[in-house]
C-alpha cells in the first residue's frame, strides 16, 4: 500500500467503505424537458460498480427522482454519512447544477415550486466534511456529473443553499478529491442512455481504473469524447464538455488547501468571445454637474450590447462603464457575421463579406496613434476601416483603464481617431478597472466630455479572493457595523443567521421596553449599536431603523461582495418586522436579486402591510408585483399578498390585468414600449413567438424588446423579413429604398422605442 502525504492511499477497504449515490431526475419546475429519467440508471450502474468491488449494499445510500428532496438529501448527508464509520467515502451526484453570483456550484434539488429552487452548495458540504463533524473519512472522492451554467444567464431564481450545521475543527488527516463533468459556465452533455461523463467515470472504473490520482484530466475528457462517439452526439466537437479534477490534501501536518472549485484563470482560460458574465448593460442617465450621486441600474433600460451596437444606423458613439474589461470584439464580430449570413439567405443583394468589421484600440494617455494602421493594427481581418461597399462601416472599441485617466481632451482625441478612420460607424469607449467607483467616476467624466447624456454599466461578478490566515466571523450587527468602520484589511465571515437573529433579538427588547415606559419611552427602534437615537424625549428620529439596517447591507455589498448573498438570503429568510424591508429595498433594484430574495423568502412572501411604518414607493411595489408574477405557478391566477393594492405604474397594473386574463399577450398589449418591457420583466413573454406575433414589425414594444434580447438567428430571420423600411432603423437596409409614407411618417416613434428615453440623472 502506498502512502500520499501521510494518508493511505493504495485500494480502499471494501468493508470500511460507504457511498452516497444521488440521482436528481425529476423536477417539480421546469419544462419538461428538465427531467433526465436517464440519470437513475446512471446512479444504479455506479452503484452496481461498487458493489461489484465489494462494498456491501448496506454501506450504499441511494437517493433517485423524487427522492432528492431538501428533506431527504439533508437527512442523509448530515443526519446519516456523521453516524457511519469509516475510511473511505464515495458521493455520487447527477442532476442539474448552476453556479450563482461568485461561480459557486449549486446543485439543485427536486420536489420544490418554481419560486423556492434549494440547492445544496457543493463547497460548502466539502468544507464541512473536512472538519470534525464528519469523524473518520480520512478519503472522500466525489463524482459530479453536473452543469455550470450560469443561473442568472438562464434565469434561473436560485432559493437558499441547503442549511447545513456548523463546522467543526479542521481534521488533522484529510485528502478529498473532486470530479465535476464541466469547467465554469459550461453545460454537461447526455445521451440518450445517461450522462456522458457518468458513462466515462463508468468505463474507466470498470477497467479497473481508480480515481485515486492516477487518471488525468486529459484522460478522462478523452473517454468523455469516446462516450460521445459512441452515443452519436459528435465526440470530435470542439465545445465538448471537460472534466475538472480537484484536490484538498490536508495530511501528516502539511495542509494544501483546496483551488475554489472550477474556478480557472478568467482571462488566460476563457476561449475567444467569452464574456465573465452575459454581454448586458443598463443605461444610466449622467448625474447634474456637482452632483457626485448616481442613479442606480434600473432593469426597465437594460440593452444587450451586441444588439444595440450592430443594429445601428448613422453615427453612434458610447460610454461603457465595464469593471471585468471583457474583450467584446469577438462576440461582436460573431453577431455581425450571424446577421450577413441570414440576411443574405433571404435576399440575395446582401452580401456574408459585407458584415461590420470591429478593431480594438488600447489608449495610451502619452500619444496618440500617428495613423490607421497603427490604429487598427491588431484588428480582425485584413481589411482597414473605409473600405466597406455597403455602408456598414466600422466599430471601434476604444479600450481605457480607470486607473490611467482620460486624455486632456476627449473630443480631440475621438476625433484623431476617425480622421484615422472615416469609416467608422460605431465608437464604444470601454472603461474598466478593478476599482468600480473608480470606472463610474471616468465613465461619467468621459460620457459628460463627449456630451452622450447618458452611460452604459456592465455588472461584473465581484472578484473572488483565495482565503489566506486567520478570519473572525460575525454574529452580531454590533460587530458588523465595527469591522465596517475598519478600515483594515482583516478578512471576514458572516453568519447570516446568526446577525438575523440579532437583529430580531433587538427588536423583541425594544418592544418589551415600550411595554414598561409607554407611550412616553423613544419613538424610534435603537440603533446597530444598541444605542437609542439621541433626540428629545419621545421624538422620533427621523430616521426610521430598517434605515440604518439597509445602510449597513449595502456597506457590507460593497465590502464583501462575496459574503453579501448568504446575509441577504438570510435576512428574507428569517427577519421580522419592518427590518425586513431593508434587504427587500435593496434586492427590489434588480430583477434577478429580487428573485433570489423571494426564493429565500420562501412561500409565504411579505405583503406591503408586514412593513409596518414603512412608506413603499411606488418602484418597490412595482418590482415586487413583477417578481411574483414571474414566479407564478403556470395555469393558476397570480397570487400578489396584497401587493395588487399598492400604488402600481399604468404598466404594471396593465401586466398584472394580462396574467389575470390568462391567455398570451396580443399585439395591442406591445404596443407600448414601456407595457412591452413591463411584459418581459413579468415573465409573461414565457413561450411566446415574438417574431411570429408581429411578423412586420408593427409594434413599438417589438423593437424596445429587439434591443434587450440576445440576437440570434431566429432574430435575424425576423429582421430581414420586415419591409426594407423598418429595416434601415437598425442599418440593415441592403441599399437606399423608394419612400414608402405609410412607414415613414412614424419613423421617430419606432427610432424612439430602440431607446426609450431615460429618466433625468
Amino acid at each position: 500500500m502506498t502512502v500520499q502525504s501521510g494518508v493511505a492511499a493504495g485500494p480502499p477497504n471494501p468493508a470500511r467503505t460507504y457511498a452516497v449515490v444521488v440521482a436528481v431526475s425529476q423536477y417539480a419546475y421546469g419544462s419538461p424537458d428538465w427531467d433526465r429519467l436517464a440519470l437513475d440508471e446512471d446512479a444504479a450502474r455506479f452503484s452496481a460498480w461498487l458493489r461489484s468491488s465489494g462494498v456491501p449494499s448496506e454501506h450504499i445510500i441511494e437517493l433517485k427522482g423524487a427522492e432528492a428532496t431538501v428533506e431527504r438529501v439533508r437527512s442523509v448527508l448530515v443526519g446519516q454519512v456523521p453516524l457511519l464509520h469509516g475510511d473511505f467515502l464515495w458521493v455520487y451526484w447527477a442532476g442539474h447544477g448552476v453556479i450563482d453570483k461568485e461561480d459557486r456550484l449549486r446543485l439543485l434539488l427536486a420536489g420544490q415550486p418554481a419560486n423556492d429552487m434549494r440547492n445544496l452548495g457543493l463547497e460548502d458540504l466539502l468544507a464541512l466534511y473536512r472538519t470534525s463533524f464528519l469523524p473518520g473519512f480520512t478519503r472522500q472522492t466525489f463524482v459530479i456529473d453536473a452543469c455550470q451554467q450560469d443561473a442568472e444567464r438562464m434565469f434561473i431564481p436560485l432559493g437558499s443553499p441547503l442549511d447545513l450545521p456548523p463546522s467543526g475543527e479542521k481534521k488533522d488527516e484529510v485528502d478529498q478529491q473532486v470530479w465535476v463533468a464541466a469547467q465554469l459556465n459550461t453545460g454537461a452533455a447526455y445521451g440518450p442512455q445517461g450522462g456522458l461523463f457518468s458513462a466515462a467515470v463508468l468505463s474507466l472504473l470498470g477497467a479497473g481504473r481508480t480515481l485515486d490520482g492516477t487518471v488525468t484530466e486529459a484522460e478522462l475528457q478523452r473517454e468523455v469524447r469516446a462516450e460521445a462517439d459512441r452515443a452519436g452526439l459528435g465526440g470530435a466537437r470542439d465545445d465538448l464538455q471537460e472534466p475538472i479534477r480537484v484536490l484538498y490534501r490536508n495530511s501528516g501536518g502539511s495542509r494544501e488547501p483546496m483551488v475554489l472549485l472550477a474556478r480557472p484563470a478568467r482571462d488566460a482560460n476563457r476561449p475567444p468571445g467569452q464574456t465573465s458574465s452575459p454581454p448586458v448593460a443598463h443605461r444610466i442617465p449622467l448625474p447634474p454637474p456637482g452632483v457626485t450621486s448616481r442613479a442606480a441600474p434600473d432593469d426597465r433600460f437594460r440593452v444587450r450590447l451586441e444588439t444595440r451596437w450592430c443594429l445601428t444606423s448613422g453615427q453612434c458613439t458610447d460610454v461603457l462603464a465595464d469593471p471585468s474589461g471583457d474583450d467584446l470584439v469577438e462576440l461582436l464580430s460573431r453577431t455581425e457575421q450571424l446577421l450577413q449570413r441570414v440576411l443574405s439567405a433571404h435576399d440575395p443583394r446582401h452580401a456574408p463579406s459585407e458584415a461590420r468589421r470591429w478593431y480594438v484600440h488600447e489608449v495610451d494617455v502619452s500619444r496618440e496613434p500617428a495613423s490607421g494602421d497603427e490604429l487598427f493594427a491588431t484588428g480582425p481581418g485584413a481589411e482597414k476601416p473605409g473600405q466597406d461597399p455597403a455602408g456598414r462601416g466600422s466599430g471601434l472599441i476604444v479600450r481605457l483603464r480607470a486607473d490611467d485617466g482620460p486624455p486632456a481632451d476627449w473630443p480631440l482625441h475621438l476625433g484623431h481617431l476617425r480622421r484615422l478612420a472615416p469609416g467608422l460607424r460605431v465608437v464604444v469607449v470601454q472603461i474598466h478597472g478593478a476599482d468600480a467607483d473608480a470606472v463610474h467616476e471616468t465613465a461619467v467624466r468621459v460620457a459628460r466630455d463627449l456630451r452622450c447624456g447618458e452611460y452604459l454599466f456592465r455588472r461584473a461578478r465581484p472578484p473572488q479572493k483565495a482565503v489566506s490566515g486567520s478570519w473572525r466571523t460575525l454574529t452580531r450587527a454590533v460587530d458588523v457595523q465595527s469591522a465596517l468602520a475598519d478600515t483594515g484589511t482583516a478578512t471576514v465571515r458572516l453568519d447570516g443567521p446568526a446577525i438575523v437573529a440579532d437583529l430580531n433579538t433587538r427588536d423583541g427588547e425594544r418592544t418589551e421596553r415600550d411595554a414598561r415606559t409607554g407611550p412616553e419611552g423613544p419613538a424610534d427602534l435603537p440603533g446597530l449599536d444598541g444605542q437609542y437615537p439621541s433626540t428629545p424625549h419621545g421624538q422620533p428620529s427621523g430616521r426610521g431603523d430598517w434605515q440604518a439596517e439597509r445602510d449597513m447591507l449595502a456597506s457590507v455589498a460593497a465590502r464583501w461582495p462575496s459574503e453579501y448573498p448568504a446575509l441577504a438570503e438570510a435576512h428574507a429568510a428569517g427577519r421580522r418586522g419592518a427590518g425586513r424591508y431593508a434587504s427587500l429595498l435593496l434586492a427590489a433594484a434588480d430583477d434577478a436579486e429580487l428573485g433570489r430574495w423571494l426564493g429565500a423568502a420562501g412561500q409565504q412572501p411579505p405583503g406591503p402591510d408586514d412593513f409596518p411604518g414603512v412608506r413603499v414607493p411606488r418602484a418597490v411595489a412595482d418590482a415586487m408585483v413583477l417578481g411574483l408574477l414571474r414566479d407564478r405557478q403556470p395555469g393558476k391566477a397570480p397570487e400578489l399578498h396584497g401587493w395588487q393594492h399598492a400604488h402600481l405604474s399604468s404598466a404594471v397594473r396593465a401586466a398584472y390585468e394580462v396574467a389575470l386574463r390568462g391567455t398570451p399577450p396580443t399585439l395591442a398589449d406591445l404596443d407600448r414600449p414601456e407595457e412591452a418591457v413591463t411584459l418581459d420583466r413579468a415573465g409573461l413573454l414565457a413561450g411566446t413567438d415574438l417574431w411570429a406575433l408581429d411578423p412586420r414589425g408593427l409594434c413599438r414594444g417589438t423593437w424596445t424588446l429587439l434591443t434587450r434580447w440576445p440576437l440570434t438567428e431566429d432574430t435575424a430571420g425576423w429582421l430581414a423579413g420586415v419591409p426594407e423600411a423598418r429595416r434601415r432603423l437598425v442599418g440593415l437596409s441592403a441599399q437606399p429604398s423608394p419612400p414608402d409614407a405609410s412607414l415613414e411618417w412614424d419613423e421617430p416613434d419606432y427610432l424612439e422605442a430602440l431607446r426609450p428615453p431615460l429618466p433625468s440623472g
